[in-house]
């Protein structure tokens, strides 16, 4: 399985653009899941339900204390908070506004 990571960031301004890479990876290859990884931090809500909306398979959350690696060290130390507080805040949220049966979260 080739997977990207990190992403090619400069191709991802908005939401409308990840929401356009999503729809380009489930045509390429349909039966693929698509992850989002999204780091733990205020308003991480307000994103996930715009991955959920882009039609993202999975939300991946990660907190302040690292994820797979493929990040910069500076950004593993120094990025994001807890990732139980941003999957609490993501889970609200999709609730909230019905997101929550489209995306698993992990």
């Amino acid at each position: 399985v080739e997977l990207i990571s990190p992403p090619p960031h400069h191709d991802i301004y908005s939401i409308e653009d990840l929401a356009q890479l999503i729809f380009d990876l489930h045509q390429v290859s349909p039966e693929a899941k698509v992850s989002v990884k999204l780091v733990a931090n205020a308003g991480i809500g307000t994103i996930a339900a715009g991955v959920a909306k882009a039609n993202a398979d999975v939300i991946q959350i990660s907190g302040h204390d690292g994820g797979t690696g493929a990040s910069p060290l500076s950004s593993i130390m120094h990025a994001g908070g807890p990732w139980e507080q941003g999957l609490c805040e993501v889970q609200d949220v999709l609730v909230d506004n019905g997101l929550r049966e489209r995306v698993t979260l992990r």
